[in-house]
């Protein structure tokens, strides 16, 4: 009796010693994830279909206090029309907002997004609105078989302001010019790679920009326009360029026919096909 009573103390005793190394084990890993979450270069967020937020490193990152009423995504964020609103997703001007569209479909979709890069208004600490470019990737994952996206969102101000200032100051050296007219930085850096040596390339981020460059009645001894969908009201933007200017629309419709000065390309044309397509437009105009 007292073998089997010893047997019991000691199988009893391993496996209290097991469960307390996995204890201290998840204890461990639990904090090497809270580390690695705290000091990444990117916000994270857990967010349901609701766009609820259940997790985020946001507050730690930027050294605030949990706002324990505010959990939508906009309003953590602290988006300046979220804010006004009340709550992010009923306000007017939340019903053309991309990343709430591009989120929701994702969810209807059940799968994720890249590189959503969109301009929004913020609030900081004290109130101050600034203007910034953020990039937006999204994972779509379940857990307890329940939706949730992983969003990691990432503040490309100072990257896309470098990019504008190089491609609008470095000289054309005699290259026949286009302007590029997007609200994709990945996409600017990649015809920009493309076209390097080939054609010097003009960054526009705003309506105005274009038009002051291209718009009916000017003409800044630009070869043509480039324009893609992510440019906000791009087809009325194209309505008001100058009609004697080319313009190639990189777009994701269908379309095999050309219009007067527009020539259309598929978004599935990319690298040298690309490059040859927009550089044969540029030596059409120059002829």
């Amino acid at each position: 009796m007292i073998y089997l009573l010893i047997t019991f103390l000691v199988a009893i005793s391993l496996v209290a010693f097991y469960q307390y190394k996995r204890y201290r084990k998840i204890v461990a890993d639990n904090g090497m994830l809270h580390t690695l979450m705290n000091n990444m270069t990117t916000y994270v967020f857990l967010i349901n279909r609701d766009l609820e937020v259940e997790k985020t490193n946001y507050y730690s990152l930027n050294n605030i206090p949990q706002r324990p009423k505010t959990r939508i995504l906009g309003n953590v964020l602290q988006c300046k029309t979220a804010c006004e609103a009340g709550q992010c997703g009923t306000g007017e001007e939340c019903k053309s907002c991309p990343v709430r569209f591009v989120i929701n479909k994702s969810f209807q979709r059940s799968r994720g997004f890249q590189s959503l890069e969109v301009g929004m208004q913020l609030y900081d600490e004290n109130k101050g609105i600034t203007d910034v470019d953020i990039s937006i990737d999204g994972r779509f994952v379940k857990n307890g078989g329940e939706p949730y996206m992983v969003l990691n969102v990432k503040n490309i101000s100072d990257t896309k302001e470098l990019l504008h200032r190089y491609m609008s100051e470095s000289g054309s050296g005699g290259l026949p010019k286009l302007l590029l007219a997007t609200h994709s930085l990945v996409f600017s850096i990649r015809v920009s790679q493309l076209l390097e040596q080939k054609c010097h390339v003009v960054f526009a981020e705003t309506r105005e920009q274009v038009l002051e460059q291209v718009g009916k009645g000017c003409n800044s001894g630009f070869s043509c326009v480039m324009i893609d969908e992510t440019f906000e009201h791009a087809h009325h933007v194209i309505e008001d360029i100058s009609m004697e200017m080319p313009v190639i629309f990189y777009t994701s419709e269908m379309i095999t026919q050309n219009f007067g000065n527009l020539y259309c390309i598929n978004d599935r044309v990319v690298g040298e096909e690309l490059a040859g397509m927009v550089m044969s437009r540029l030596r059409v105009a120059a002829d």
